[in-house]
């Protein structure tokens, strides 16, 4: 993915995990191998936003560490009438653990773009820090 700001590159491999519950010991073995995550849930189902708080909680723990670009998005922004998680709600939740929070609508491809660009923005900036604090060390 191109950042335009910069003209630089950063090329990411994506793994969809479930997130069921029956699932959790598969999505364990992979916690300390993700460089950048992004949880997704369905605006229309309680039980999607619940498993994405539990998903968060799993991976990251403290929010507020900001070890790894993370970013929550609602998917089907689209389907207005059969939401039943408000964006209020998301935003606030994401607030509180200091991640931001998207919206989209997969089918219509509205929004889909911004939450990659903001993981691969932040990304590049921690790499960039890492480089710097190295070539301090030398």
């Amino acid at each position: 993915m191109i950042i335009p700001e910069i003209n630089d590159t950063v090329e990411i491999y994506i793994y969809t995990l479930p997130g069921k519950d029956v699932y959790s010991n598969l999505i364990n073995k992979y916690v300390d191998h993700i460089n950048m995550l992004m949880v997704v849930f369905d605006v229309t189902k309680k039980e999607s936003f619940s498993s994405a708080q539990s998903a968060l909680a799993r991976f990251h723990p403290d929010a507020h560490c900001h070890s790894r670009p993370i970013v929550l998005v609602g998917n089907k922004m689209d389907l207005e009438a059969r939401r039943v998680v408000s964006r209020e709600e998301a935003e606030k939740f994401a607030d509180s653990i200091g991640i931001p929070y998207y919206e989209t609508s997969a089918k219509d491809a509205l929004g889909v773009e911004a939450p990659f660009l903001h993981l691969v923005k932040e990304y590049h900036n921690l790499y960039i820090r890492k480089i710097e604090t190295f070539q301090t060390l030398v």
